[in-house]
Parts: structure tokens; sequence; C-alpha cells
């Protein structure tokens, strides 16, 4: 049979059988559209992890927060806990998550950075602003967190805060725009933010900041869903809020952020933080944070 016998044939039987054709068509629709969703929802979801993970910090940072004795208090108890000099709010952070945690001193930053296989130690610093105001609008209570090298915001409009500059920059979490009277999320955007923030004197001091972006809402955003700032505007408030403090209470940190090799394989990483663990201290990754 030739070519054109084969195909005046299929076009013959395609027409003969109207109800058999129709659901052959609408069965290869049904497998495309179902393939499209699938390979849809696959590509999202990627892309989803891949955001909630750059959320939470880059996969060669760990946080590190001294480890509390046994007896000593912190973390669940049955009973009254005692007063320790040496304790500070966790700020948000961690496993202490909303409790107290053993204050980190330089020395402690300097014993750190000898611990085999860290590269570097940036001390966390916690910041608790009294409200934030838009204009002569109502003011807002919220927390403030910053970003580490390799961490991302997921954003509705702007952009991060530029580390690098001495401007005070923030991002603003969507959840404020509206109730801030901002029209949008773009709107939002080159306005200017002011954050009260009270001294160990009692005085409450003025932040005007730079919104530079809005971010979008996230289970793992920086800042704890609060305002992202920059180093330059974190560096003011934390200096700002600890004005009066005697000299021995001003480098005190609820954890701090450690660097090591990105290359480091599952068991290098385990053998960092039993290294850590020996000299007193509890190293946390990214993996252990999704893991919780």
């Amino acid at each position: 049979m030739k070519t054109l016998d084969l195909f005046t044939t299929a076009v013959a039987n395609t027409f003969r059988s109207k109800t058999r054709t129709i659901l052959t068509i609408l069965a290869i629709f049904v497998g495309a559209f179902t393939l499209t969703i699938t390979n849809g929802l696959g590509t999202g979801i990627n892309q989803y992890i891949d955001d909630t993970v750059t959320s939470i910090g880059a996969e060669d940072v760990m946080t590190v927060s001294v480890t509390p004795d046994a007896d000593s208090g912190f973390g669940p108890a049955s009973g009254p806990t005692e007063y320790d000099p040496d304790a500070v709010s966790s700020g948000g952070f961690g496993p202490n998550e909303g409790g107290t945690v053993v204050a980190l001193t330089p020395d402690d930053l300097d014993a750190i950075a000898e611990v085999d296989g860290v590269l570097s130690v940036e001390a966390t610093k916690s910041i608790t602003p009294d409200w934030i105001q838009y204009g002569g609008g109502t003011q807002y209570v919220t927390s403030v967190g910053g970003l580490v090298t390799g961490q991302s915001v997921q954003l509705a409009a702007g952009a991060e805060p530029d580390a690098a500059s001495d401007a005070f920059e923030l991002d603003l979490p969507i959840s404020f725009v509206e109730p801030l009277g901002f029209a949008d999320a773009d709107a939002a955007v080159g306005e200017t933010l002011t954050i009260a923030i009270t001294d160990a004197e009692r005085t409450q001091h003025l932040v005007a900041a730079t919104i530079v972006g809005v971010a979008e809402e996230s289970v793992a955003a920086p800042g704890a869903g609060g305002l992202v700032v920059n180093a330059a505007l974190t560096d003011s408030l934390y200096d700002t809020q600890n004005i009066g403090l005697p000299d021995d209470q001003l480098e005190r940190y609820a954890e701090a952020s450690i660097r090591f090799d990105p290359a480091a394989t599952d068991a290098d990483v385990t053998a960092l933080k039993d290294d850590l663990a020996d000299a007193g201290y509890t190293g946390t990754t990214v993996a252990d944070q999704l893991a919780r």
C-alpha cells in the first residue's frame, strides 16, 4: 500500500468513527495537561525549597551558641530558673527562641575562631526596637534581623539591603505595607521609615532608614518576619541600644555565625560540630534548622 493510500484510509476512518476520534483527542489533551501541571508543580516546589533554604542561611554557615550545663536552668524546666548574670535574651534565635542563653563574649569568639575548620566568626547582634512608623501614622511593633553572606530575601518589590553601603537600608515585610499606609509594595520602596529604640539609660532615639525592598512572607524569613536591615543600620541600632551600658556588658551576644569550607563533607561538618562541642559550644547548620 502506498503512502497516499495509507493517509486516505486513515482520514476516512477518522471521520467514520467520530466518537472514537473525539475521545482520543480529549485523552491526548488531558495527558498533555496533566504532564504540564505535574512539571509545573515540581518546578515550583523545587524553587520554593531553594528559596526557603537561602532564607534560612548559607550551606557553609553554622550558628554557634554556648552549650548550657545540664543544671544551668536554661531550656525546658519544671521549676523556677535561678538568675544568671551571664545570660542574655536569645532574641528569637536558635533552639532557645524566646528564652535566654549564656552570652558569648569576645573571648568566646576568639576561642571559636581557633577551632579547626572555622574560617571566620561573626557575632549576631540582637536588636529590640520599640516601634516603627511611616510619616505620622500608626506605630507598630516588629523585630529586626540582618543577612549573613549567602542568605537572601524573597522579594515582592525592590531589592535587598546593600551590605556594603553606609546608608541605612532595610526590607519591609509585605504584611506591614498596608497597615503603614502604602498603596502597594512598589509604593513603599524608596520611602523613609522611622525606627524607635530605647537605650540602657531609658532614653528613646529615632533612627530614619530607607525602604529599599519589600519581603514576601516566608516560613523561614530572615529577621523572624520583621525588618531585614543592612550592616550599617544594624551597627547604628545596636550601638544606640547599648548607650549607657557598662563596658563589661557591651559585647555580649546570644549567638554567632561561623563560616566553614563550602566543600566540607557531612563527616567534616560532624567533626566540626564535635570540636565545637568539646570547646563548650553548640553548632547548628541550615540542614539542622530545616529538620527542626
